[in-house]
């Protein structure tokens, strides 16, 4: 680099401001705004936490809504190391991230305004203006604050373009060299990335076409393609093994535009290039969903799009150029995911297209600058740039970032939820039903998965302290179908004691989940007879009463109470059943064996001091002959058939408990 084409100093400060503007408005309160976590973050940092834990790190993780790229994956599993696993760590990185596209979109503009920019000096400046409009833009901000994989393919997509500029103008291949490690590495980031192969190779064809060195274009392509195809052999194997994952996304996304048939395709992408395109400028066209946008929102805001229509227009009068195919192509390929598919324009999918973008308004700055007085060119794009950043820091951190529609937007209520199971801490036990950490609610199992909180299923079982020192908190779905039987099982078993509620609200008001608080020292109350102890480890502290009398083809529920005496080594199943009770020895009439809890416990997870309320549904037979019944209980390791012993008391039955009789009429 010459000494007359580095950047003077004013330049360098400016970058540096920017860049700095841009950290500032990417991390300011990150760890509060956006509130909570939507689906995708916790699914992703929970994936990242398991890859650690089991040391299998996956090339693709396929999902229901089309697959999970590596960057996102890798890059939180960082994020996490450097936080020390902090919840949001996903964030923080993707927003890392952003601030280094800043610098990034100045070194690619740069080098695609020296194509044809006749001074130095201007190439930087509109190159500072295009990281200008990067830092400030709402959309680019809000979703840069985002654990989401949208922003990714920016980065390589700035590394592909600012190397192929250079190797233009240069003729060194060692950028052609960058620009195949770019492509090859940009498909390893989302779905929109697998359109920059595309665009390279319009480019060129552009480029050859208008300059007729078609030989050393050609010989570029195959560099360039040869060592992306090397760096992306790994994922390429992997799609070409499971070709379905690769479509998978394309093929949801595309549903309602490309899937009707051939005869409507033509007006719906019609529909999407309109939407797309107003959407950049015009109020009430832009992204509609509150998570990527203030819906209706343009992706520009009045300043930036008189820039970018301006800048438009003179590079398309100019297209012969190589600033402007480079611009013009990288901009209308990395458009197509937003115009091939569903729900135009969504602004996540255009995120590839962002710095090109940019790049147009940045040349309208340029263009401005040449048919206006220079110093009102200079106070109106500076009093320009201050409104820009003005409109986006009080429309984010204002507008959008009150406005109660968050609240479904980011599924406050499940990290709201999940904080208050953790509040607690070591001053309670606190139980989580139904079972909510599960990969089916992934902001539970990112905030709950290695925490003391006990999750059990909400289908009549119930998990309690049997011997409490510390109050206990109950966090009850209150949507759930199950949760007035938990209400109703925790104050049938502990009738003498206050229980305290409260809820977690949606904004409206209605019960999102319950809180129920039992005080310390609060014991269950049980009936029973005798306890009886299978194995010195489990103990059967009572049951529910049995019906004094039935018909045969009825349905009777027996709970039984669990205490747990010691660690359980084993996964026990339990047996109820019923047998003559003249015969002991016959074999049961009727039964029910399964896990604990109908199957949804397992006795080697139970803790010692827990109670666990046990339902066993019984369906007698229909032809099941009149008379006593006895009702016998045990467990048994299901592998070996080899049931647990019953060591007190000393009981002529071995390995099974008589719970009472029940008479068939």
């Amino acid at each position: 680099m010459s000494k007359a084409s580095r950047p003077s100093f004013a330049v360098w400060a400016g970058l540096g401001l920017v860049t700095l503007l841009a950290a500032f408005l990417r991390f300011y309160k990150l760890n509060e705004l956006p509130p909570g976590l939507w689906f995708d973050e916790a699914y992703v940092s929970v994936q990242a936490r398991n890859a650690v834990a089991s040391q299998v790190f996956p090339i693709y993780l396929p999902t229901t809504y089309g697959g999970i790229h590596p960057a996102i994956l890798y890059l939180t599993i960082l994020a996490r190391w450097l936080t020390f696993n902090h919840p949001l760590a996903i964030r923080f990185g993707v927003a890392a991230v952003n601030v280094l596209i800043i610098p990034t979109t100045y070194w690619a503009l740069r080098a695609i305004f020296q194509l044809t920019a006749d001074s130095q000096s201007a190439s930087q400046w509109a190159a500072l203006g295009g990281a200008v409009i990067m830092a400030v833009s709402f959309p680019m901000v809000l979703v840069s604050r985002l654990g989401f994989e949208v922003t990714l393919p920016t980065l390589a997509g700035l590394c592909i373009f600012g190397g192929l500029a250079l190797a233009l103008r240069t003729g060194q291949h060692r950028y052609d060299i960058l620009v195949g490690l770019a492509l090859g590495g940009a498909l390893y980031t989302y779905q929109s990335a697998r359109l920059f192969p595309v665009a390279v190779v319009v480019i060129h064809l552009w480029l050859a076409l208008t300059t007729r060195r078609w030989r050393q274009h050609l010989m570029t392509l195959l560099l360039t393609g040869g060592l992306a195809l090397m760096v992306v052999a790994p994922l390429g194997f992997h799609f070409l093994q499971h070709p379905e994952e690769f479509w998978a996304r394309a093929t949801i996304t595309t549903y309602n535009t490309l899937g009707p048939g051939a005869s409507s395709i033509p007006l719906a992408l019609l529909n999407n290039v309109v939407h797309t395109f107003a959407g950049i400028s015009w109020p009430g066209w832009g992204d509609q969903l509150m998570r990527h946008n203030w819906p209706g929102q343009p992706l520009f805001d009045f300043f930036v799009s008189g820039l970018f229509w301006l800048g438009l227009l003179y590079l398309l009068s100019r297209s012969r150029q190589s600033t402007a195919a480079l611009l013009l192509t990288w901009a209308w390929v990395m458009l197509l995911p937003t115009l091939l598919t569903d729900n135009a324009p969504a602004f996540t999918r255009l995120m590839g297209a962002m710095p090109a973008l940019a790049g147009v308004g940045a040349v309208g700055g340029l263009r401005l600058q040449r048919l206006l007085p220079r110093r009102a060119a200079i106070a109106l794009i500076t009093l320009g740039g201050v409104f820009s950043l003005t409109f986006t820091a009080v429309q984010y951190f204002g507008r959008w970032a009150n406005d109660p529609r968050l609240y479904d937007a980011f599924q406050l209520g499940d990290w709201n939820a999940a904080q208050a199971a953790l509040k607690p801490g070591l001053t309670a036990q606190v139980y989580l039903t139904p079972n909510l950490i599960s990969p089916d609610h992934p902001t539970f199992d990112l905030l709950l998965a290695h925490s003391p909180v006990r999750a059990f299923a909400n289908n009549g079982c119930l998990v309690y302290p049997s011997q409490p020192r510390l109050p206990s908190v109950y966090v009850v779905d209150a949507l759930d179908s199950g949760s007035p039987a938990t209400l109703a099982q925790i104050e049938s078993l502990f009738p003498q004691v206050a229980v305290a509620q409260a809820t977690v609200p949606e904004p409206e008001g209605f019960p999102l989940y319950n809180l129920i608080t039992l005080p310390a020292e609060a014991h269950p109350h049980l009936l029973t007879t005798t306890p009886v102890d299978f194995g010195d480890q489990i103990r059967l502290a009572g049951h529910s009463p049995l019906p004094g009398q039935l018909r045969s083809g009825e349905t009777l529920t027996i709970t039984l109470h669990w205490q747990v005496l010691a660690s359980v080594s084993a996964d026990y199943s339990v047996f109820v059943h019923v047998i003559p009770a003249h015969s002991p020895t016959a074999p049961p009439s009727a039964q029910h064996d399964a896990w604990p809890c109908v199957g949804h416990e397992s006795t080697s997870q139970w803790q010692p001091g827990e109670g666990i309320a046990d339902p066993h549904p019984i369906t007698l037979p229909a032809d099941l002959a009149p008379g006593p019944y006895a009702v016998w209980v045990g467990l048994y390791e299901w592998a070996s058939g080899v049931r647990l012993p019953v060591t007190q008391p000393l009981s002529s039955e071995p390995d099974r408990t008589r719970l009472g009789t029940l008479t068939v009429r």
